[in-house]
């Protein structure tokens, strides 16, 4: 039987394994729609980089998106998610010169999915991930609370649509 601090814990990471790929196809990813981060993400990256006051460094390089679209008893409703901020043109913030400058940290969203997935592998892991962020935001958890903290800075992903029609668009002109 699962306990409650089992499902406070998930950390999908556990479930999947890392992907690592840098084609012009997963880099168009990064330059359109840099990947969500899940809770665990936070703390592992702040560790990494040695980030002394999380709040201040989030501010600078963090977003809020008002999210993905999830099924909830039924109902369609935004499940807000925390993202690397974009840039002006729309790409990540840790992309210098086509390169992850926190490839060996990358948020899940990142590291965990590309461009190259079945549709069924990605929605999997997608959901693995929502599932990370959603139990955040039902125990009113660190996420949800930076996730706020973001919102009322003023640190507002674009909306998904936009990030989403960018990177096709990106896509279809490798692909043509």
């Amino acid at each position: 039987m699962t306990s409650p601090a089992d499902i406070t814990d998930y950390d999908p990471r556990e479930d999947f394994d890392r992907t690592r790929c840098d084609c012009e196809r997963c880099v168009d990813a990064c330059l359109n729609m840099p990947g969500g981060l899940i809770p665990q993400d936070l703390v592992r990256i702040a560790d990494h980089l040695d980030v002394e006051d999380s709040e201040a460094w989030a501010l600078e390089n963090l977003q809020a998106s008002p999210g993905a679209e999830v099924a909830h008893e039924g109902e369609l409703c935004a499940l807000p998610t925390i993202v690397p901020q974009s840039v002006e043109s729309g790409a990540c913030i840790f992309l210098k010169a086509n390169r992850c400058t926190i490839h060996a940290i990358a948020p899940y969203g990142c590291s965990h999915l590309d461009m190259h997935m079945h549709r069924d592998e990605s929605r999997q892991r997608s959901d693995a991930g929502l599932r990370s962020v959603a139990i955040d935001w039902a125990t009113k958890g660190p996420y949800s609370r930076l996730w706020g903290v973001l919102w009322e800075a003023g640190k507002i992903a674009p909306p998904l649509e936009i990030r989403r029609a960018a990177l096709q668009k990106a896509i279809e002109n490798v692909n043509p």
